[in-house]
């Protein structure tokens, strides 16, 4: 579960809407959980309510349309990760439902099938303790079978649910646990794997030593056979030496080099985050496990803050984005959604460490805010998602190009039928985008949606 630290930005949303929502003082928000709505979530829902006429809640784009709303029992409830297209069916996960233990019985999450008219089918329940638990991580195929991690679950250690697990399923439903994280070799791998012809490369949150999450560890790079044994390739040290901790998105491999960030860590302490916890960093880790940080971020107009998601190439050049930073921020014009360290960045960096601002989100403009998904490349633009902000607050679906024009193609509606909050990554079918959102939809457990840019 990923905690964001958006104090200044709820107190933003108070301060300009104080007639709408009793906000209380101190409050933080979190990526949404069973635990009912935060301030935040109030908000969101009384300008939602407000803004959008009965036309607009019933009314859809016509290259936009929910395709599939979760029910949150036995078909699951609240997909993070993106979906796999395999032979005109995707697939994908929800962190939650299944109907069997964790998160108050509601479930532990599921792998699931699902066609682009709508039909969806559940593969696979996790059960907890002995098996998985949260999957938040995206699917790979490799021959025909898939490959993915759960965050918790698995049973050795971690306070008894397990670190996580690493497993493999066949599309016709058979799940195999391939090996169980300890904490020593890593715990919470919240993303899925990049692959070369014999060899799976990971990441974990936390994990692999000492310092940082509860004093387990501030996360690891690894290898893995397809056996399922793993190697941990480098253990993040946090504040020490200027290095990066908890690496959520996975890397990606070019030349035996494998590049991917860490949302905390660096040479520079930043507003949004506490003090000496740093601002985010871009790494490289060679396949024989040598680490250097490419990029330390330092917040500010000039710079993101706190990358979440994860490394695309396009032409050499990598592309990512990060949570907060940029040239908006709590009281600027354009910014009074945002946080005071700012609504979030889209960023280009060489493989030496050369980085450029291509992008600042700008907030109450109905831009989106905090992207949090990894970028997609497609016919030499780039789409991603923000789980916050756009017309309605709920979130959007953006194209940026190059260059760095960017264009909202979509803002969700929330739970009018629309999907609200989309943490994923698109996925390019043919022509037509399709996504997830972990929450809105006819039951506000989620949706899977698809739009034809």
């Amino acid at each position: 579960m990923k905690s964001l630290n958006f104090g200044g930005f709820a107190l933003g949303v108070c301060a300009a809407l104080a007639m709408l929502a009793g906000c209380g003082g101190g409050s933080s928000l979190l990526r949404p959980t069973t635990a009912g709505p935060s301030c935040f979530d109030c908000t969101r829902q009384d300008i939602a309510a407000l803004r959008m006429t009965t036309a607009e809640r019933t009314h859809v784009r016509p290259a936009y349309g929910v395709i599939y709303s979760f029910q949150g029992g036995d078909d699951g409830a609240s997909p993070f990760a993106g979906l796999l297209n395999l032979e005109g069916a995707l697939y994908g996960t929800t962190e939650q439902g299944g109907g069997t233990g964790c998160f108050a019985s509601l479930g532990c999450g599921t792998v699931f099938a699902i066609t682009t008219s709508g039909g969806e089918s559940v593969l696979h329940s996790f059960g907890g303790t002995g098996d998985g638990a949260s999957p938040s991580a995206d699917l790979i195929n490799v021959k025909g079978t898939l490959y993915s991690t759960t965050g918790s679950g698995g049973g050795t250690g971690c306070g008894g649910d397990g670190c996580g697990t690493a497993f493999t399923i066949t599309a016709s439903g058979a799940e195999t646990v391939l090996s169980r994280f300890n904490g020593n070799n890593g715990a919470d791998p919240r993303a899925g794997f990049s692959h070369t012809d014999v060899t799976f490369y990971g990441t974990t949150a936390e994990g692999g030593g000492s310092g940082c999450y509860r004093r387990r560890g501030c996360g690891t790079v690894y290898s893995m056979a397809a056996s399922g044994k793993k190697t941990v390739l480098y253990r993040f040290k946090g504040e020490k030496d200027g290095d990066g901790w908890s690496p959520n998105a996975g890397v990606v491999d070019i030349q035996n080099t494998l590049y991917g960030t860490t949302e905390f860590g660096g040479a520079h302490d930043c507003t949004g985050v506490p003090k000496k916890s740093g601002c985010g960093t871009v790494f490289a880790v060679t396949t024989s496990g040598k680490e250097t940080v490419l990029h330390s971020f330092k917040g500010g107009k000039t710079d993101g803050e706190q990358p979440y998601s994860g490394l695309v190439v396009l032409n050499g050049t990598l592309y990512g984005t990060t949570e907060q930073g940029g040239a908006y921020s709590f009281g600027s014009p354009g910014g009074a959604q945002c946080t005071y360290s700012g609504c979030g960045t889209i960023f280009a960096i060489t493989t030496s460490g050369k980085v450029t601002v291509l992008y600042s989100f700008g907030g109450y403009s109905g831009d989106g805010i905090s992207p949090g998904a990894t970028l997609i490349a497609v016919n030499g633009a780039f789409y991603g998602t923000t789980p916050y902000g756009g017309q309605y607050l709920y979130g959007t679906v953006f194209a940026v190009t190059t260059s760095g024009a960017e264009t909202v193609l979509h803002s969700f509606g929330g739970y009018s039928g629309d999907g609200a909050v989309p943490w994923a990554s698109l996925t390019d079918v043919d022509g037509t985008l399709y996504g997830t959102t972990t929450s809105g939809g006819a039951s506000g457990k989620g949706t899977v949606y698809s739009l034809s840019p």
